[in-house]
């Protein structure tokens, strides 16, 4: 009886899109829908931000600063229905197109 919830789903678009974290997440909210921004790399939250180590990652994490820029954990609950999914990845596929 107990059922998965494959947290955390989360879509890394393209650079070509050239969309701001921000702008995107505006954009599905006025769809009613809730998305996250992709989690920051340890290197640049507060705890860390003094550490010499921290300080030498932020200046060499290419790749995670450039996921971190483009990524958005999308919804995910138990009580998402198959028409919630295929909402939300309706309107992926029509903001991405």
């Amino acid at each position: 009886n107990v059922k998965n919830s494959y947290w955390l789903t989360t879509l890394i678009y393209e650079k070509k899109f050239n969309y701001e974290k921000k702008y995107l997440m505006d954009k599905f909210l006025d769809k009613g829908i809730v998305i996250r921004p992709f989690f920051n790399q340890l290197s640049k939250i507060p705890a860390f931000i003094k550490d010499y180590e921290a300080e030498k990652a932020r200046k060499n994490n290419f790749v995670a600063n450039d996921i971190c820029s483009r990524g958005i954990n999308l919804p995910s609950a138990l009580c998402l229905e198959e028409k919630d999914i295929d909402y939300v990845c309706n309107f992926i596929q029509e903001i991405f197109n």
